[in-house]
């Protein structure tokens, strides 16, 4: 009896191991160390003050801790008993994956929920960004638009006023020439009249000196006779 006794307890304690090595889920996990208390429920929290609704918490009647399934296997050490604990095991072992996989579920729905939120939100930021950026780039573009319009109106009427006043200016530069020209041959002929003029009123004058001259010898000659003749003690 204590050999069968022994090797039901290292196929339970094989069980439990082969149990423990199994894959666990990320979202809750299940200890079943000696005594642990029960899982409590976890929140998720949102943002700002929301919260959602706690998740779903494993029933206490399908956790059976060790010192409960030990206390179990000395009450029932007999074959078809503890084939009917690993039943109920399998069954437990059975809902607590239901549970976890519900509470997964539940929660990748809400990630995904949120997740959804983040992205719509993020798009619509981007979206109202791209909008506003491509809406002062048009602004931009319409006043750069008008502003070389502008300036290329004013060029040309810029070109337009220089090109009348270098047309001005050489028709001015012509007129300064001829009327320079005219002004030297006027000073020419004037330089030529004045000089002629000067020569003729030059010989005038040595000729009336001459005359003039003359004139006096002759009155000095006849005075010099008179006083001779008026006066001839002194003479």
């Amino acid at each position: 009896m204590p050999s069968k006794i022994r090797k039901q307890k290292d196929a339970l304690q094989a069980l439990t191991a082969q149990k423990a090595r199994r894959k666990t889920y990320p979202i809750a996990r299940v200890s079943f160390k000696k005594d642990s208390p029960l899982p409590k429920a976890r929140r998720i929290a949102l943002e700002g003050t929301e919260t959602r609704k706690p998740l779903q918490s494993i029933p206490p009647d399908l956790l059976a801790t060790t010192s409960r399934f030990w206390s179990l296997h000395f009450e029932f050490a007999e074959p078809e008993e503890l084939v009917a604990l690993i039943d109920a095991l399998k069954k437990r072992e059975a809902g607590v994956a239901r549970v976890v996989d519900s509470q997964c579920e539940s929660t990748m729905s809400d990630v995904m929920e949120r997740l959804e939120g983040f992205v719509s939100e993020a798009y619509e930021g981007f979206n109202k960004t791209t909008s506003h950026y491509k809406q002062k780039t048009s602004e931009l573009d319409e006043e750069q638009a008008v502003t070389l319009k502008r300036l290329r109106t004013g060029f040309d009427k810029y070109q337009m006023m220089t090109g009348t006043m270098l047309e001005s200016l050489d028709k001015i530069e012509t007129q300064i020439g001829r009327a320079r020209k005219d002004f030297e041959k006027e000073m020419e002929k004037m330089l030529t009249t004045h000089r002629a003029e000067r020569a003729q009123l030059k010989a005038q004058t040595d000729k009336m000196c001459v005359n003039y001259r003359k004139r006096v010898s002759g009155a000095i000659k006849v005075g010099c006779v008179y006083d001779a003749f008026v006066n001839p003690v002194f003479s």
